[in-house]
């Protein structure tokens, strides 16, 4: 038997120890999840020192190390030490042991191969028998996290049409820089046309109030939800999942002189809760709306 080989077979053994726990029942702490279509979802955790066994026989797991972990390790990779601001690529049906030294918080982005393959045929124009993700320990990507704090920073109160938005570029981030797939520039050179910019913001004027995704928009201009985003950003400056904000925060505007309630005025504007309309009003006007109804009354 090779050493290698030998190790390997150590390492098998190891994972699968009595004593080491499996992540879902070692007590680790859900903090918020989301699913928002299927195939794709994200989670938010705590764990406590311990050690655990992490497999997932149905969706890849892309990991951020949010705080804590500067101790901790996997078992084959002794030497090589968590953090925050660190990644962990887990392929689905892998198997691995950990060692949380301290409290650890980190978020999860799960997506199943069937997804990814969908997306690339869809949005790429490519066709994958198989999916080859990299097995990736405690890896350093600053723009991956960047969009992961994005999805954690917007996070679980913010509209579907946002989370797909950050959903797709972590996506498209993975398959051009871990699968090598090059996208086609078949729409890099132009954005709409006056006639489909002239229907989608006919579409969003009629429907902002409601739970727009991608693909509802995309359908409108016979277009990918990929290729409909890139296109839709380069024509209005702004990507469909901010322009809808923009909108109803402006639809919140107008309605602050009518007597309606402020919860009322959320729910009809299309904000999922009264709290996102006042924190996206607030980016934008540096007043809630309360404080801005109380100046309209002067």
């Amino acid at each position: 038997m090779s050493l290698l080989a030998f190790e390997i077979r150590i390492y098998q053994n190891l994972a699968m120890r009595e004593d080491i726990q499996d992540f879902k029942k070692s007590g680790v702490k859900s903090l918020a999840q989301r699913s928002f279509r299927d195939g794709a979802s994200f989670s938010c955790w705590q764990i406590e020192p311990k050690d655990v066994r992490y497999l997932d026989e149905r969706t890849n797991t892309l990991s951020l190390y949010l705080q804590g972990g500067e101790y901790s390790y996997r078992y084959d990779q002794r030497s090589n030490r968590g953090g925050p601001g660190l990644l962990c690529l887990m392929p689905q049906g892998q198997i691995s042991s950990w060692h949380v030294s301290k409290t650890v918080r980190f978020s999860h982005f799960y997506f199943t191969d069937a997804y990814l393959k969908e997306f690339i045929l869809l949005n790429l124009e490519r066709e994958l028998g198989q999916i080859n993700l990299p097995d990736l320990t405690y890896h350093s990507d600053p723009f991956l996290k960047s969009l992961i704090i994005g999805s954690m920073t917007f996070g679980f109160q913010t509209s579907i049409i946002k989370q797909q938005e950050l959903s797709n570029q972590i996506l498209y981030h993975l398959i051009e820089y871990y699968l090598s797939i090059k996208p086609t520039n078949k729409f890099s050179k132009t954005g709409l046309g006056l006639r489909h910019k002239k229907i989608l913001t006919e579409y969003i004027g009629e429907h902002y109030a409601e739970k727009l995704t991608l693909e509802q928009l995309a359908q409108q201009v016979e277009l990918s939800p990929f290729h409909f985003s890139r296109l839709f950003k380069k024509s209005f400056g702004l990507t469909p999942g901010d322009f809808i904000q923009a909108y109803r925060v402006e639809k919140v505007r107008s309605m602050l002189a009518s007597g309606c309630k402020l919860s009322d005025i959320s729910f009809m504007t299309g904000f999922s809760h009264q709290s996102h309309m006042t924190q996206s009003f607030k980016r934008k006007y540096l007043l809630t709306p309360a404080q801005y109804r109380k100046q309209l009354a002067i």
